[in-house]
């Protein structure tokens, strides 16, 4: 993943690197691949609030995301590599590198990658909790319900 440090430092140059959420990536594994976490919208050091996170998400060639909506955030994804195809409710995309997405929340969507795998760009608005997911389909058996 050697385009998501160069994301990161140009987040933290954008926002100064004062606490304002910024992290040095962590990498977080899924069965169906890494989730880099550059950007997480943490209380700040002055108290505020960022509504933006931002994650590369390294998707396993084959692999598929859950099919899966969030209530507290809209999420906005960029292909940076790789053959990827999005759904967004029941519309299905084959985009290229640097195609944009817009899931707004409530929306189920996922990403699956081609035989030679892909990375995408998340930018998500809102409150970024984990727990806020409903998985519809999973191919990981992870189909409990959370509201």
């Amino acid at each position: 993943m050697t385009g998501a440090r160069t994301i990161h430092e140009v987040v933290t140059a954008r926002l100064g690197g004062n606490g304002s959420g910024i992290v040095e990536p962590v990498a977080i594994a899924r069965p169906w691949g890494t989730i880099l976490r550059v950007l997480h919208n943490d209380v700040s050091a002055v108290g505020k609030r960022s509504p933006w996170s931002v994650h590369v998400l390294d998707v396993l060639p084959g692999q598929r995301l859950s099919l899966h909506r969030h209530s507290m955030r809209d999420e906005i994804f960029m292909i940076l590599s790789g053959a990827i195809t999005v759904q967004i409710a029941d519309e299905h995309f084959s985009g290229a590198v640097h195609k944009w997405f817009v899931v707004p929340k409530d929306t189920f969507h996922r990403i699956e990658a081609g035989p030679g795998g892909g990375q995408v760009l998340e930018l998500a608005c809102g409150h970024y909790d984990q727990e806020d997911i409903q998985r519809l389909m999973d191919d990981y058996g992870r189909l409990e319900w959370r509201a």
